[in-house]
């Protein structure tokens, strides 16, 4: 029988966690249908609505959110990410995996109240679960010039503290370092984010 006192000292440490595991798994959620939607040729919202997923699991809210999000602002969203491709690089030339974990992280910065270190952070995180070798670095280098360049259009000074600011990322516990991904497809020099920003349009 477990000691109360080591039960007792544990919880508070588990219930800490508890909000950032669940939106890691509502995220991994999203995951699936935004790539079984992609590979389908399809809208995401298409399969939940019409009950094509195959887990039995409920989807959770923020699952919903986030693939309503995707879906309603996926012009944006991918314009975004190819104004920080480098030349001869594209969406259709990423992995899919990667292309879906970024459209995720682009929509959490835009349009939810996470962090985009740490929207970039998971979506690297998963993407050395899920995907490539070299997917972390490669979307660490991407989401991080896609975020360096939101702050840039927003105006901010130097000596300013932006909310979203990237460099390092938290991944459970742990930090870590969200680099510049050299000699990957990203574009560290773009210093304009793309016409067409939709942080003014409602989310879901």
């Amino acid at each position: 029988m477990s000691d109360p006192a080591e039960v007792a000292s544990a919880s508070p440490s588990s219930a800490a966690r508890s909000p950032r595991s669940a939106r890691r798994k509502a995220r991994k959620y999203a995951l699936d249908v935004l790539f079984a939607a992609d590979l389908q040729g399809i809208d995401p919202t298409a399969i939940v609505d019409q009950g094509l997923l195959t887990s039995q699991t409920p989807l959770p809210d923020y699952s919903r959110q986030l693939i309503a999000g995707v879906s309603d602002h996926l012009s944006q969203i991918d314009a975004e990410i190819n104004a920080h491709l480098k030349s001869g690089w594209s969406l259709d030339r990423m992995p899919r995996v990667d292309r879906c974990l970024a459209r995720l992280a682009v929509y959490e910065t835009m349009q939810t109240e996470i962090p985009g270190a740490v929207a970039a952070s998971e979506a690297a995180s998963l993407a050395a679960e899920l995907s490539t070798s070299e997917s972390p670095q490669f979307l660490s280098g991407l989401l991080g010039a896609i975020m360096r360049s939101e702050i840039s259009t927003a105006g901010l000074g130097e000596d300013d503290e932006p909310d979203n600011a990237v460099g390092d990322g938290v991944v459970g516990e742990e930090v870590v370092d969200l680099d510049d991904g050299s000699g990957d497809g990203t574009d560290d020099s773009v210093a304009e984010a793309t016409a067409g920003s939709f942080n003014d349009e409602s989310s879901d």
